[in-house]
């Protein structure tokens, strides 16, 4: 069968939503087959020639009641809200027949009232989940149990009743790609829980779900669906830290491992609003990367209180943690040519269990020699950043940024009843320089040095990577990264050093 045209295929669109369902146009589109033509006008104009603008005008003219006319033959390819992003197999006629309009408008709408309405639903599911806490506050694991299976459930439900059998398969593909991968880095890293009950900590397998059926409503359905589930989403994994079965940075592996999953292999069934639908395509201003990384031999020396406490090396006491492995994300916003701004989240946690070799003093207690002691060891980093890049000439690039960091550090060793917990929050500026360099077409070279200082307290962040551009939205980093941070709080003196092998995953949008 010939396919159709996407200029036709965009007008029987904006009849279909015009008139209530595709159904309805048939008739028309069938006496209009005899000839072609080869403009439509409307009343909010003629239709553009860009097929990355015609999404937006077939809205445009459904809101306007207006008419299409045009040559009509089954069509074979979907209407994707990124051309560039082709593939889904279902057809944007069979998506739209037989549904409801105010259905069709709800899920595909556009305009400042759509995307109030969709923060509006965002909102209600935020207040459901208020209400769910306070209803159930001594159940917080079970809150995120049953959000792990009620995400990709309502996934597939809604699939199901849209009759999408092509976005059921790519569900099929994108999680179990991402449980696959959950539960093959489980058994490699074999990370200790924060409760030390079993060693399969990173990541979280309950947040790797909740996200990928929840990145895959707002990939195939757009964000009505979407950020209402990505709201609950990030309740789940808040839920797995609050019962200590994870870490930050377990939960931030597992929401990843969703994510990139579902974006990998999910297309949209049709325009949904989605953020890309607005990106130009030669610039998507936003970024999201997430690094996973084997921290080799970590030296972490506390001493509490302050000049008065024992310094000793707060891992060693875990001596079976040896293989640790960490996750931290990263988001940055270029809205200008040349200015571009970064929201980092980077967090180290341990937990392990051992025998103290000499007598320890911590806060306001002395652990004896040969006692059997729990540590843990908590530090949250935070960073905003801005960078400038500079303009020069040659192969390689100079941004030199400023920013601020605030870091949460909390030690806590704990022997049999006894328990001492030392905690500080601090912050202060940093001032960083990236240098990035083209190796080939699609192969760079990127340095990055950050670092800051304030009283006492100091950090030194940094990086080297060399980063394959895989398509213009994806690109993949495999490099080293150094981190030595010292904190001198009022009670507590701590000093960090890790190095670590890492590989970054980006995608802009």
């Amino acid at each position: 069968m010939r396919s159709t045209p996407l200029p036709l295929a965009v007008a029987l669109l904006a009849a279909c939503l015009g008139s209530g369902g595709c159904a309805s146009s048939a008739p028309a589109a069938a006496a209009a087959s005899a000839a072609p033509v080869t403009s439509i006008a409307t009343p909010v104009g003629r239709m553009p020639a860009d097929p990355r603008r015609q999404i937006a005008w077939a809205t445009r003219a459904a809101t306007a009641g207006a008419g299409t006319t045009g040559a009509a033959s089954a069509p074979s390819k979907p209407l994707l809200r990124d051309p560039a992003r082709a593939g889904a197999t279902t057809s944007t006629l069979a998506l739209c027949q037989g549904r409801p309009r105010d259905v069709g408008a709800w899920l595909e709408g556009s305009g400042a009232g759509d995307v109030r309405s969709r923060w509006a639903s965002a909102a209600f599911a935020l207040g459901a989940v208020g209400f769910l806490s306070a209803e159930h506050s001594g159940t917080k694991e079970d809150l995120g149990d049953l959000l792990q299976l009620a995400l990709p459930g309502a996934a597939l439900a809604t699939s199901t009743l849209q009759g999408d059998g092509a976005g059921i398969q790519q569900l099929a593909l994108s999680f179990g790609t991402a449980m696959a991968l959950t539960q093959a880095l489980k058994r490699l890293v074999e990370k200790g829980r924060p409760d030390l009950r079993d060693s399969d900590s990173f990541p979280s397998g309950h947040t790797a779900a909740s996200f990928a059926g929840a990145a895959f409503l707002h990939e195939r359905y757009g964000p009505r669906l979407g950020m209402p589930a990505y709201v609950l989403a990030s309740f789940t994994a808040l839920t797995r830290v609050a019962a200590r079965k994870h870490f930050l940075d377990d939960v931030i592996a597992g929401a990843g491992l969703g994510l990139m999953s579902t974006w990998l292999f999910v297309t949209p069934c049709c325009d949904a609003g989605s953020f890309e639908a607005s990106a130009r395509p030669d610039a998507f201003p936003w970024r999201l990367v997430f690094v996973y990384g084997a921290v080799l031999d970590p030296d972490d020396t506390v001493q509490a209180p302050k000049g008065v406490g024992t310094r000793f090396l707060l891992t060693e006491p875990g001596d079976k943690e040896a293989r640790l492995a960490s996750a931290r994300v990263f988001l940055e916003y270029t809205p200008v040519r040349g200015h571009t701004f970064c929201l980092h989240v980077d967090p180290v946690d341990v937990a392990g269990v051992g025998t103290l070799s000499a007598p320890v003093t911590f806060g306001t207690t002395v652990f004896g020699a040969g006692a059997e002691v729990e540590t843990r060891h908590h530090l949250h980093r935070y960073r905003l950043s801005w960078r400038y890049k500079l303009a020069t000439a040659g192969p390689f690039t100079l941004e030199p940024g400023v920013g601020v960091l605030v870091t949460d550090y909390r030690a806590e060793v704990r022997a049999g009843g006894t328990k001492e917990v030392v905690a500080h929050l601090g912050a202060h500026p940093t001032f960083s320089l990236r240098v990035e360099g083209q190796i080939a077409r699609t192969l760079r070279a990127q340095a990055d040095v950050e670092g800051g200082a304030l009283s006492d307290s100091h950090f030194l962040d940094a990086s080297v990577q060399v980063i394959w551009q895989a398509e213009r939205r994806w690109d993949v980093g495999l490099g080293y990264h150094y981190l030595d941070t010292q904190t001198n709080g009022r009670r507590i003196r701590s000093k960090l050093t890790t190095h670590e092998v890492f590989v970054a995953i980006g995608r802009s949008f």
